[in-house]
């Protein structure tokens, strides 16, 4: 691909979790997809999720945001998340229980 000793893999991990960090994505959904384990013993004891939805979604945003850069969209590439919650009542949910739809 051309990028021998200009980019690594692990370089390319580091810069989708800090792009996804920085456009809001919740953390859990992150490690996820990168095969990351929980470092908490306790909540990796109980939590099994997959949050593959969710992923599927946050990936698909990723996928659009690079197709508006390539079109020079860049503000539109550069906004952050906003997440709509869909069949939850007013009360405040943790980011980790919404499903995220990127505007």
């Amino acid at each position: 691909m051309g990028y021998a000793k200009r980019l690594t893999g692990h370089g390319m991990r580091g810069a989708f979790s800090t792009a996804f960090n920085e456009i809001g994505y919740p953390a859990v959904w992150i490690e996820a997809q990168l095969s990351h384990s929980d470092p908490n013993a306790v909540r990796a004891a109980y939590n099994h999720a997959e949050y593959v939805e969710q992923r599927r979604c946050m990936m698909q945003d990723w996928a659009d945001r690079l197709d508006w850069l390539e079109q020079g969209r860049i503000e539109e590439a550069s906004r952050h998340l906003i997440v709509h919650l869909e069949n939850v009542s007013e009360r405040r949910v943790a980011p980790e229980q919404a499903f995220a739809h990127a505007a």
